[in-house]
This record gives structure tokens, sequence and C-alpha cells, in this order.
């Protein structure tokens, strides 16, 4: 099985928190991680998506990062309320 498109784990992430910029950023040259509305989450990984063919992998990482994504935006949200 070919590796997932990186623009396609990312557009899967977009339609699952519409209104916030979501984009994939390299650490380092050999590790990534994403940005959602400019700040990084608390996640990183290699190798990069693009190189990734366990389908499995692929869904834990998915599953990851929207967990991941949802502690930064109640975060920035208990922030905005202090």
């Amino acid at each position: 099985m070919p590796p997932i498109s990186s623009k396609t784990f990312i557009s899967r992430l977009k339609k699952l928190f519409k209104g916030h910029i979501i984009e994939l950023a390299n650490v380092d040259d050999d590790k990534e991680t994403i940005l959602i509305d400019g700040e990084d989450i608390d996640l990183m990984w290699m190798p990069h998506i693009d190189k990734i063919s366990d389908k499995e992998m692929i869904f834990i990482l998915y599953r990851d990062c929207k967990k991941s994504i949802r502690r930064l935006m109640k975060k920035n949200k208990t922030k905005k309320e202090v």
C-alpha cells in the first residue's frame, strides 16, 4: 500500500477543526509536527507522513493528532477566559 499523502492527512484534520489554520511543519528536517493557528501541538513524529506506509500507524498518528489539537485548543480557550 502506498503511503498516505500529507495533503490528505491535513485535509481530514481541517474538515474536523473548521475555522482553524492547520498545517504541517518540519522540525530539524527529520521530524514533523502540526501547527494550528500558528502554534505547534505537543506531538512530533518521524518519518514524515509521506513516508509512513503502515495504515495502522497512520490511523494511530491521526488519532493522537486529534487529541493533541483538542488539548491545545482547550488550553488556549482557558488562557482567553483568564
